[in-house]
């Protein structure tokens, strides 16, 4: 099992995750890993797959651009010296060498270089960055998905700074089962029967900011039920503010800081921190617990040093 993923993001349970889902890999599709950035999710998925192949079976995408400051300080920090606009291609390539003939690698944007003709059996997306992006993914891709037999790994899912994943998956949600709800930012799940056209269309142009948009992240939030709508809750309460509902939005962050469970998720302190500095500013002053989470984890994305 390889063990050169240690410049990758992808905590140990989601790589067990995604080693888990490929071993069920029949060969009936392509896989898809967009935004392998390192090779982490990449090299799960080659350990997974059993038998032989003409072609390699997994595509990775990915710009393999250092465009982020904090992807910059991730690899100085793992003694990596790579610079603002540099390539991590060499740093990816030589994590997935003991699977380099599983792996069609495409470097470049997504919107040049993510078109795939064959069905598609696993994809994980870690690249919906922005509501354009999820649309494009959305209408490119979903239509190739294999009824009854793809699986979809949404790395994102949980990241409360993207809710149009959350929102346009709830909008999907009677063609798609929930298999795992959260491992680490991840959630899993399988289309069990091919989308209507006019269900997907809803999907790629719904705004996660509308009336239906935040009925969709309600709709996700019972889905996947607690604990693992936490992050959900932060999503809706981001939307109500954008309808003015502020005192609700601001209830729901108060509530969430009373549920605890700071503890057993590494993430749900930074991404709390953010949403008390974004929507409850007050609750900073009010409470050390909640200032301690913004010293520790909003100042250095916020900017203020």
């Amino acid at each position: 099992m390889s063990q050169q993923f240690n410049h990758t993001f992808v905590l140990p349970v989601e790589r067990a995750l995604y080693r888990d889902v490929a071993s069920s890999y029949t060969g009936a599709g392509k896989i898809i890993d967009a935004g392998c950035f390192a090779g982490g999710t990449t090299t799960a998925l080659c350990e997974g797959i059993h038998g032989h192949f003409e072609r390699p079976p997994i595509v990775a995408i990915d710009r393999f651009i250092v465009a982020d400051a904090y992807v910059a300080a991730h690899f100085a920090a793992s003694g990596v010296d790579l610079r603002m606009g540099e390539s991590f291609l060499p740093v990816f390539l030589s994590n997935i060498s003991a699977h380099v003939g599983l792996v069609e690698v495409r470097a470049g944007d997504v919107f040049a270089v993510s078109r795939v003709e064959d069905p598609i059996e696993i994809v994980s997306i870690d690249i919906a960055k922005t509501p354009s992006i999820n649309s494009f993914l959305l209408m490119h891709w979903f239509p190739r998905l294999i009824p009854g037999v793809a699986t979809l790994l949404h790395q994102d899912f949980h990241a409360p700074s993207q809710p149009w994943v959350a929102a346009s998956m709830a909008a999907l949600a009677p063609y798609f089962t929930v298999f795992e709800a959260k491992i680490g930012e991840t959630a899993a799940f399988r289309l069990e029967r091919s989308i209507a056209p006019t269900a997907l269309q809803a999907a790629v142009t719904l705004d996660w900011r509308s009336k239906d948009g935040l009925k969709s992240l309600e709709l996700m939030h019972e889905i996947l039920g607690a604990p693992s709508n936490r992050s959900v809750s932060i999503m809706i309460a981001k939307c109500l503010k954008h309808h003015g509902r502020v005192a609700d939005a601001r209830r729901i962050v108060e509530a969430l800081f009373q549920s605890g469970g700071f503890e057993d998720d590494p993430k749900w302190k930074q991404w709390l921190g953010m949403a008390a500095a974004t929507l409850h500013p007050s609750i900073l002053s009010s409470k050390q617990f909640a200032a301690e989470i913004y010293d520790e984890d909003g100042r250095f994305r916020l900017g203020h040093w």
